[in-house]
């Protein structure tokens, strides 16, 4: 095949289109994306908020929840691994030195089961982050549809 029935490589013909500046990512074929096409500053900084917000509210939830020693959670994980080991019912089982039992319907004892095959700090850290991811799942399903109606962005 002869040089000159190969198509000319390099920008098309008309490229950058007219109104768009030669800002934004290079690409692999040497032309630049669209403005629009990367992530601006405001984006940035509105996620890293939001990443640090969630840094705060864990460790929140962490100080609060450890303030009274996880006690809800001992005893949940205390049940589960007196039902687990073969000891007795769930239901049997009391906190020692308390009147409190395991108190949810047996399908949440399914529902925790695998924490009775964890250590307690690891229990302490899935509780935590359960209840985090939970709380930003429902305010989304709860404020997203009014973002939506009032026309206000997500970030």
């Amino acid at each position: 095949m002869a040089e000159a029935d190969e198509p000319a490589r390099g920008p098309r013909p008309g490229w950058p289109r007219p109104g768009w500046p030669r800002l934004g990512w290079p690409r692999l074929d040497g032309r630049t994306a669209p403005r629009a096409a990367r992530p601006d500053r405001r984006t940035a900084l509105r996620l890293g908020s939001v990443l640090v917000l969630a840094g705060v509210v864990f460790a929140f939830v962490a100080a609060l929840a450890a303030r009274h020693g996880f006690f809800d959670l001992r005893v949940y994980y205390g049940a589960l691994n007196y039902w687990a080991d073969g000891r007795g019912s769930i239901y049997d089982y009391l906190l020692p030195g308390s009147t409190y039992g395991f108190t949810y319907p047996p399908f949440a004892a399914l529902a925790m089961l695998p924490m009775a095959v964890t250590p307690w700090q690891m229990a302490i850290v899935i509780s935590v982050t359960a209840a985090v991811v939970t709380t930003v799942i429902l305010l989304y399903w709860l404020v997203d549809p009014v973002a939506r109606r009032q026309g206000w962005t997500r970030w």
